[in-house]
């Protein structure tokens, strides 16, 4: 296989294969040429030749495969002040259930520096997966590689034999790097709800497109995330047409919400064993990894965690895989439905005036559902009540 960028990078495409007998057969497939204009810069998508009948089998590392390189180069007429920007993706064109398994790998290097990894556990037939986030090319030549492979030191499902997988390679690209290059799954405003940001002095609200670098709503790789709030319903239909800056004082936010995108963290004890740390992540911090979409490639699975045996001096749930290895937070699975991300209140639940919920818990006003609850800074927790009771609220 060929594939061609013309924007000043070499692409290498290595697979991992077999030769006695196939586990499943990878085929690429041509694509039309491309051409994408980026204000008067013209990049050029070019595809190949195809590689067909491909026979793969596990394998013990990605290495142990087949190298295909393409030169390409950037269009001298392009000025070397211009920055641009690239996304790559790669289509599952053809990707049967069999084939959704952890142990089918994928990496992709530039220049010899791992950039980014996954697994097609979790993917369907038609996704595509981004390989490459808003990465910046050069004028100088890099080298991205891209191995696909079935890790033979994992368990390799019979499923996976004599199936069919075949996908395109797919790139765009912009002069203007997004705000937010992070990788996270972008938030998903519902009903009245209204984007903020703080701007140092008040909360305004912000740009909800997130391409105003002014009134930016989020950019995750700085540490700036999304937020949101509720507000009465006197002013709410003028605050959700407001324009991006308007002031959004204090005593109209009814509660105040931030967006957590999915995620997936290094696990550095996965026994659950007194003391152990296997990264220092007690003083460094967790290692967590924004997923697309609803994908779950963390290589570690735990049974469901049974609040009913939480009274036990033991825990009940048990985790597989090692030390060092990722899992997608249980948080995004909402029963049966995989979510890209979830709103979570930024404070305590309070009530609304009754202060006699902060401090008698025999008041019988406060075990109810008639008082709205509020997620606000500087006021203390609402006490004395049920979950029921919030939920109905």
């Amino acid at each position: 296989m060929s594939k061609k960028i013309i924007i000043g990078i070499i692409i290498s495409i290595i697979i991992a294969l077999g030769i006695t007998y196939a586990w499943w057969s990878w085929n690429s497939t041509t694509n039309t040429d491309v051409s994408l204009v980026v204000d008067g810069i013209n990049i050029t998508y070019e595809d190949g030749d195809d590689i067909t009948d491909i026979k793969l089998i596990p394998v013990s590392s990605k290495e142990k495969g087949v190298e295909d390189n393409t030169a390409v180069k950037k269009d001298i007429s392009v000025s070397s002040n211009t920055n641009v920007y690239m996304n790559l993706n790669m289509n599952l064109e053809k990707f049967p259930d069999g084939l959704k398994d952890e142990s089918l790998k994928w990496e992709i290097y530039k220049d010899n520096t791992l950039v980014n990894s996954g697994n097609f556990a979790n993917y369907n037939q038609g996704d595509n997966i981004l390989l490459l986030n808003s990465e910046k090319v050069s004028s100088n030549t890099s080298i991205y590689s891209l191995y696909i492979w079935i890790d033979g030191n994992m368990d390799n499902p019979n499923t996976m034999q004599n199936q069919d997988f075949k996908f395109v390679l797919n790139a765009n690209a912009t002069d203007s790097q997004p705000i937010d290059t992070s990788g996270a799954n972008e938030p998903k405003l519902v009903d009245n709800m209204i984007p903020v940001m703080y701007n140092g002095e008040n909360w305004v609200k912000a740009d909800s497109s997130n391409t105003n670098n002014t009134y930016k709503w989020y950019a995750y790789q700085d540490k700036q995330w999304a937020n949101a709030v509720l507000v009465s319903d006197t002013n709410r239909s003028t605050y959700l047409s407001a324009e991006a800056g308007t002031v959004i004082p204090e005593s109209e936010v009814l509660a105040y919400y931030v967006w957590i995108p999915r995620y997936k963290y290094k696990v550095f004890n996965v026994a659950k064993t007194m003391g152990t740390d296997s990264y220092n992540a007690k003083t460094t911090g967790i290692d967590i990894v924004f997923e697309e979409g609803t994908a779950s490639t963390g290589e570690i699975n735990c049974n469901n965690y049974s609040f009913a045996a939480a009274s036990s001096s033991a825990t009940n749930e048990t985790c597989s895989g090692t030390n060092g290895q990722y899992y997608t937070h249980p948080a995004f699975t909402f029963g049966d439905t995989e979510l890209t991300g979830i709103w979570v209140g930024k404070f305590e639940i309070s009530a609304p005036t009754d202060s006699s919920c902060y401090t008698n818990q025999s008041n019988a006003n406060c075990e109810t559902a008639d008082l709205e609850p509020r997620t606000k800074p500087n006021v203390k927790s609402w006490r004395y009540n049920f979950v029921d009771s919030f939920e109905g609220a």
